[in-house]
């Protein structure tokens, strides 16, 4: 009896321990997941702020791809133009060269006009001379007959009027004077003769020299109009040549200013590949950084995700190790209410029967009681083997001591000494249990309590998060609207900017075909449905981006 009395109390006392033991491990497994849910939520904002940082990364790397493909096609432009004008160049340097041909043909044929109409002019001055020479003889031969007629008319008078006074006879040496004078005369009329023959041909070739001078005449008039056509086509030629000189000088001109602008398109273009490369450097070395982070953020997240689900296998574990304690609480509390229940029962047993049988009924009921536990409780068979081979060592160590002592402890005083020390260990148990009752009731109600208010704050937090996304939607929206209506004022300042330089211009701006405006529009329309599609594409894989994806489709649109 004494020995089942020790082995109650040690059962009580590891009872006891084993509840105190529980409630720590409780608090202690309360904890840890307290640690662990917080873990968890730093995980997930983690994994959140890695996400935040991949697609800030793939955004960064879509935009310098955007540059890229800008700045090569605005080399590529710049190419086309530079060779548009070369060839524009070499087909004005062409028809320069053939204007220039047709000058010299011209030159050397107005030289050659000139050189005819001098010729020409000499002629006619020398014809001129001469028929002036002939002119004068002309008349001084007239002079000279029209001498002699005077004189021949006076000698007839004077013979005449001397045959009158002779009565018609020949007379003395008078008259052989007479007929000396009239053999003058015939003379004189044979010379008058001569020199009417030879006035007529003086009269001939005057005619046929007055012709030739007026065929010369009329071929100096023919020349002098070829000339003046000649003197018109050079002017019209070096109108058109000036022409085509200014035009070669504007062309001139313009090639310089187009020259200076290559070159300086050619250095922006040099600086702009200088950037660009270096952009593509840049670019290379975040995209091998980001590719890095992004490695070092995947791996993270695997091991994130690794240890969330180790995180998850602790806490299922704790969860059994809670619902298994929880079971041996239970089964500790239904073993202090049978250890109650036997008190009651010895107590009752007492007042009717002999403490001994009394003992012994409750012995063999605990024993009975015990094999039913044992049988309910297959996971505490452990605990009970110790708590058995604990009970064989106290009963090893009482038979050493009655072997020791004797018959000291048979007695019956010694025996109510022990059996009053034991209801006072019940007792006291007995009250730790009602008061381990009562403090886990308070937990159980603090518990709910705290897990109603648990409730409630995540339905405000719900309702929270709900409020914060109409918020955040009518806040992207708002912004969304904003950057519109700036991308408008933007626009429309820009065209301002260019109507007024356009008023203000000197030069009229080089206009460009239809089609390849058309065509050009058309390819960039492309381009944008095509980026677009992909923004769209990431909408769908991103939503969380959905805004910064909203504000690249307005800008697209």
């Amino acid at each position: 009896l004494k020995r089942d009395l020790d082995h109650y109390a040690l059962i009580l006392e590891q009872t006891e321990a084993d509840i105190l033991k529980a409630q720590q491990e409780g608090l202690q497994l309360e904890n840890h997941l307290k640690s662990l849910r917080q873990t968890l939520e730093k995980q997930n904002r983690k994994k959140f702020e890695l996400e935040e940082q991949i697609l800030e990364l793939l955004q960064d790397q879509l935009t310098t791809d955007k540059a890229g493909e800008a700045q090569g096609k605005l080399l590529r432009d710049t190419q086309e133009k530079r060779r548009e004008l070369e060839i524009s160049m070499s087909d004005t340097e062409n028809q320069l060269s053939v204007v220039l041909l047709e000058l010299e043909k011209w030159r050397s044929l107005v030289e050659n006009s000139k050189d005819v109409l001098r010729k020409a002019k000499l002629e006619h001055d020398e014809l001129d001379a001469d028929a002036n020479k002939y002119n004068e003889e002309i008349k001084l031969e007239k002079e000279r007959i029209a001498a002699k007629l005077r004189k021949m008319d006076a000698l007839n008078r004077e013979l005449e009027q001397l045959i009158s006074k002779a009565g018609g006879q020949e007379m003395n040496p008078d008259e052989l004077k007479l007929l000396d004078v009239q053999q003058d005369i015939v003379e004189i009329e044979a010379q008058l003769k001569e020199a009417n023959a030879s006035w007529v041909k003086l009269q001939s070739n005057v005619v046929a020299l007055s012709e030739k001078r007026s065929l010369q005449l009329n071929e100096i008039n023919y020349s002098r109009k070829k000339l003046l056509l000649a003197e018109q086509k050079a002017i019209k030629i070096e109108a058109l040549l000036a022409e085509v000189m200014n035009e070669n000088r504007e062309i001139v001109r313009s090639l310089s200013a187009l020259n200076t602008r290559l070159d300086a398109a050619s250095l922006e273009l040099f600086k702009t590949r200088k950037v660009h490369e270096k952009g593509e450097q840049e670019c290379e070395v975040a995209h091998h950084q980001a590719t890095e982070r992004l490695r070092d953020a995947e791996m993270a997240v695997l091991n994130l995700e690794q240890e969330l689900k180790d995180l998850g296998k602790e806490i299922e574990d704790c969860k059994q190790e809670v619902l298994e304690k929880h079971r041996e609480a239970l089964s500790w509390e239904t073993k202090c209410k049978m250890s109650s229940e036997a008190k009651k029962f010895k107590d009752e047993e007492t007042t009717q029967n002999s403490e001994i049988g009394i003992m012994k009924a409750e012995i063999h009921r605990m024993q009975v009681r015990y094999g039913q536990l044992k049988r309910m409780q297959e996971k505490l068979v452990h605990d009970l083997e110790n708590t058995v081979h604990h009970r064989e060592n106290i009963f090893e160590s009482v038979n050493a001591r009655e072997k020791v002592f004797g018959g000291k402890f048979k007695t019956r005083s010694t025996m109510q000494h022990k059996i009053n020390e034991l209801k006072n260990k019940l007792k006291v148990v007995f009250s730790e249990i009602s008061q381990a009752e009562k403090s886990l009731l308070e937990i159980d109600t603090a518990q709910k309590l705290l897990q109603a208010e648990i409730e409630n704050k995540k339905h405000q937090i719900e309702e929270e998060k709900l409020q914060t996304n109409l918020i955040r939607a009518e806040t992207e929206q708002a912004s969304l609207l904003k950057q519109e209506n700036l991308d408008y004022i933007v626009r429309h300042q820009y065209r301002a900017r260019r109507y007024r330089a356009l008023a203000n211009a000197q030069q009229l701006p080089k206009f460009r075909n239809e089609i390849l405006i058309q065509a050009d529009l058309q390819r960039q329309r492309e381009v944008n449905e095509n980026i677009a599609a992909v923004v769209e594409t990431l909408q769908q894989d991103f939503p969380v981006q959905k805004y910064n994806l909203n504000k690249i489709l307005q800008l697209l649109k």
